[in-house]
């Protein structure tokens, strides 16, 4: 895992010189119409220098909230550090949804939701969807999640990987009769386009390296000359 990491960011420092159309282009032949990368199953996520997941969702990295329903007061607070601030609802409000601007093109893979607010009731069901463009009215769905009701990180992993700049996490249900409805933290992890890229290439050396080391020169059988 080291190597693999350290191999990533090698070629990552290699890729300055790379017109951004271009690889643009090329990494996008790879995806469907539904934001679906083909033929990538298990991800591993960008790490932080410290070892922990990068998250994408974090204001410091430059992500955002570009809207929400009008009835949610802090919502830009689930992307912060501050984890006494949260995200609050009137558990009545019919719709309740938040739009997230990323801090970049990722390969999302899996969330981390959490609400540490002790006299507020937890959400129970959302979903998430996804888009490359803002504002959009296509959203590509990224899976629909039951959270327990428990005040404490709860960790998700999406069906399957997709690309997206924009989610859209809609809150569907709710536990407990408290007034508002609460949420602290989200956090996205994945890998961005370029991490993606050099992924894609260090699999294919290695497969291409292994299938060299094994292949064999083909046997030719001897024959022994008739008396």
């Amino acid at each position: 895992m080291e190597k693999k990491q350290e191999d990533i960011q090698n070629r990552r420092a290699h890729l300055t010189y790379l017109d951004i159309d271009e690889f643009r282009n090329n990494t996008q032949q790879d995806i469907g119409l539904n934001g679906a990368p083909s033929g990538l199953v298990n991800i591993t996520h960008r790490l932080e220098p410290d070892g922990t997941d990068y998250n994408y969702a974090s204001t410091s990295k430059g992500a955002k909230v570009l809207a929400h329903n009008k009835e949610a007061n802090g919502a830009s607070n689930i992307l912060g550090l501050d984890h006494d601030k949260n995200l609050r609802n009137p558990c009545s409000a019919v719709e309740k949804y938040v739009i997230i601007e990323l801090s970049e093109e990722t390969l999302v893979d899996a969330v981390k939701i959490s609400n540490f607010e002790h006299h507020s009731s937890n959400f129970k069901q959302f979903s998430l969807s996804g888009s490359l463009v803002f504002p959009t009215e296509i959203w590509y769905h990224l899976g629909d999640f039951v959270a327990e009701n428990v005040k404490h990180d709860q960790y998700f992993k999406l069906p399957e990987s997709k690309l997206a700049r924009y989610l859209n996490l809609t809150l569907i249900s709710h536990y407990g009769l408290e007034f508002y409805c609460t949420l602290n933290v989200i956090e996205v992890y994945g890998v961005d386009e370029i991490e993606r890229m050099l992924e894609d290439l260090i699999v294919t050396s290695e497969e291409s390296t292994n299938l060299n080391s094994t292949a064999s020169p083909a046997s030719v059988q001897s024959t022994s000359p008739k008396n």
